[in-house]
C-alpha cells in the first residue's frame, strides 16, 4: 500500500492524504479497509497527534475484535495503544 511506503519514510502527512483519500472509495472498504485504522494510527503518532492515533488503534482493534489474537498488525495496534495510554 502507497501509505505504508510514505510511513517508511516518515513522510506521514501524505501517508495521511493518502489514506484518507483511499476511504473515500468504495472499493477501499474491501480488505485493507480495516488495515488503514492501523496505518492512519501510526501516521497520526509519527505526526505526534496522540490523541487521534489513540481513536484510530482503538478502531483498528474494535474491527478486529474477533481476529485470531497472534496476527502481527494486531499485536502491533495492542502494542502501540499501550505505548500511548502509557505515555500520555
Amino acid at each position: 500500500m502507497l501509505a505504508e511506503c510514505h510511513l517508511r519514510a516518515g513522510e506521514y502527512t501524505r501517508a495521511l492524504q493518502v489514506i484518507q483519500g483511499a476511504q473515500q472509495v468504495k472499493a477501499a472498504r474491501s480488505q485493507y479497509y480495516v488495515r488503514q485504522y492501523l496505518l492512519l494510527g501510526k501516521a497520526h503518532e509519527g505526526l505526534g497527534e496522540t490523541d487521534e492515533a489513540r481513536k484510530s488503534y482503538k478502531e483498528f482493534l474494535r474491527l478486529w475484535k474477533s481476529a485470531d489474537p497472534d496476527l502481527a498488525d494486531l499485536l502491533d495496534a495492542q502494542r502501540r495503544l499501550e505505548a500511548l495510554s502509557v505515555a500520555g
